[in-house]
């Protein structure tokens, strides 16, 4: 039986290196760090295929681009740091634009198209392989070697090699962004969650007392940061007075809760005025509206003044759903409506205040966001406006804490277990 010595060394040097490149597949792998994933495949790739230098670059998606992230070897070194290329530029601009491998030698190279290095010379670069990065069809970078430290080209075998490391590396960079996306996710959960804290924080963390009324109010976020705001008002030198607000900012995101931050300060900034509500909430609307302006940011707003030595109720509103109230003597609802727009729509808006005598004892008053009146469920139906009077009417008598739990239960057993699109704010004031 004859024996190919040369055929046997060649089988065994290529398994030797199969058995290199399985292993650096292993190391390129064992990490869930972009930066260590792509020194791994660096150095491996040099160490098994001898390669005298190599350059790793990144695709930046936003930008349309490859950006250089590591290279080594004398021509990898003097690549311009932060270096980006085009689709098409280069060598590896061209493996990324045509998604395939390019091995090139020094007599096809053409200096001002192909070189990248500016200590590099055709005479210098001898031979170079680069190839893209790819998974899922999608490339997300490209690797290039540029010459052998003990001479000669690059052959199929290291190519073969070479495919086969930028294969497990790519799906080891994917894995790589994708276990950034999750520690960034995580990171972002975390600030809503500190942020949503920090809102609740500045809800009052109890409702207050005012003789000759029961007070109950409620804000509930539906996404991870709420847009509405509920607050009370009183001014220093009084007992009975009281200010309510309920506000709702366009959105339900972390930009309305950002809203609501600064328009809590506008609203405690002015609360010196509650003797005049229609001024106070023109000075509000002004400086909430210097923060807005041309931005399409609005915010609804209903302030309620009781004033129980006035034996009287006020109000102005911007833009919010007029306020029910509800006599139970006359089986009848009034709508505490005003029409002002918005804050933040016109800078310089005159408001006016209404006002209306003390309700009859066992009255009941709701100001609420249009989150209860326009909750809907999968069949697209809305809560509204009649079956939150209909509650009202069959709970009055009652403390406003019950009034203010059976509305909220009622939207819930109607929502079911739909995942609420809006934010909820109400208010109940029971009259003794």
């Amino acid at each position: 039986m004859n024996i190919d010595i040369d055929q046997l060394k060649r089988s065994h040097r290529q398994l030797m290196r199969l058995r290199q490149c399985f292993t650096s597949c292993y190391d390129i792998s064992s990490s869930l760090s972009l930066e260590v994933v792509l020194d791994s495949l660096m150095l491996n790739v040099m160490d098994n295929l001898g390669a005298e230098n190599c350059s790793l670059y990144l695709v930046d998606e936003s930008r349309n681009e490859l950006f250089l992230s590591l290279s080594k070897g004398p021509l990898g070194s003097a690549i311009p740091a932060g270096q980006r290329l085009k689709p098409g530029e280069k060598i590896p601009g061209r493996a990324w634009q045509e998604r395939r491998t390019i091995h090139v030698t020094s007599e096809e190279l053409e200096p001002g198209r192909d070189l990248i290095s500016p200590l590099a010379g055709s005479c210098e670069v001898e031979t170079t392989l680069c190839i893209p990065l790819m998974a899922n069809d999608r490339v997300l970078g490209v690797a290039k070697i540029t010459n052998k430290r003990l001479g000669g080209v690059f052959d199929d075998d290291d190519q073969e090699i070479f495919e086969l490391a930028c294969r497990q590396a790519a799906i080891s960079i994917q894995n790589a962004y994708h276990h950034l996306n999750e520690l960034e996710l995580q990171s972002l959960e975390s600030e809503f969650l500190r942020a949503e804290e920090l809102r609740k924080m500045l809800l009052p963390d109890s409702d207050p007392a005012l003789p000759g009324c029961r007070i109950s109010a409620s804000s509930i976020s539906c996404k991870k940061f709420g847009g509405d705001y509920l607050g009370y008002l009183a001014p220093q030198n009084g007992e009975s007075v009281l200010g309510i607000v309920v506000a709702d900012a366009v959105g339900h995101d972390l930009s309305a809760g950002l809203l609501m931050v600064s328009l809590r300060a506008y609203i405690h900034s002015q609360s010196k005025f509650l003797d005049k509500p229609q001024t106070m909430i023109g000075n509000v609307n002004a400086l909430f509206a210097q923060d807005t302006e041309g931005e399409g940011y609005f915010c609804t707003l209903f302030l309620l003044v009781l004033d129980q030595e006035h034996k009287r109720l006020r109000w102005v509103s911007a833009g919010n759903p007029p306020a029910l109230l509800y006599d139970p003597a006359a089986d009848s609802f009034q709508e505490l409506k005003g029409g002002g727009p918005c804050l933040g729509c016109i800078a310089e808006t005159e408001y006016q205040v209404f006002e209306c005598p003390a309700p009859a004892p066992g009255s009941v008053c709701v100001v609420a966001t249009d989150g209860i009146y326009e909750a809907s469920r999968l069949d697209g139906g809305m809560f509204g406006a009649e079956r939150v009077k209909e509650i009202i009417r069959s709970h009055a008598g009652q403390p406003a804490e019950a009034v203010r739990a059976a509305l909220l239960d009622s939207l819930q057993d109607y929502c079911g277990t739909e995942e609420r699109d809006d934010d909820i704010t109400i208010a109940v004031v029971s009259f003794d």
